[in-house]
């Protein structure tokens, strides 16, 4: 609206760094503020892959370790009588010496019994459960016992 001069009047404006422009964002803040989201969600993306990938790995581990229990406590079925029982029972001597188990789907297992100058009656037992992961990858565990030819039970 024009004033009595005939003149428009402006809002005075000096007060202001940029007279022309009061506020807001410019272009330049926007794309970068876009720029850390992005940054941020590749991040995210990122560590999600990887702990599904370490979950994945505990889950199988979990499971291979079930595996190497299940042959441990044949190892140890030593001393059961063979006319009870419906599975074959080991023998410390001949039995609990190196050998593989291909007979689980997933895990393949394996063991070694080295021959160390310990005892005639303890013996060493490494084994090892191997299995792929889901992009194809060999991933195994291993662990180390010591089993001896005296049972718990055995007066």
């Amino acid at each position: 609206m024009p004033n009595r001069q005939g003149n428009f009047h402006f809002r005075d404006r000096s007060h202001c760094r940029n007279p022309v422009r009061a506020g807001g964002f410019s272009l330049v803040e926007v794309l970068i503020a876009m720029l850390l989201i992005a940054i941020s969600g590749l991040a995210m993306m990122r560590m999600q892959t990887e702990l599904t990938k370490r979950a994945e790995f505990a889950e199988h581990s979990q499971a291979a370790l079930r595996v190497m229990d299940a042959k441990l406590k044949w190892f140890t079925s030593r001393g059961a009588s063979t006319a009870l029982s419906s599975i074959s029972v080991a023998d410390f001597a001949s039995d609990v010496r190196d050998g593989q188990d291909a007979t689980h789907p997933v895990y393949k297992l394996s063991w070694s019994v080295p021959t160390i100058a310990l005892s005639g009656s303890l013996k060493v037992i490494e084994m090892e459960a191997w299995w792929q992961d889901r992009h194809g990858a060999q991933q195994h565990i291993s662990a180390q016992t010591l089993l001896s030819q005296f049972s718990e039970f055995e007066p």
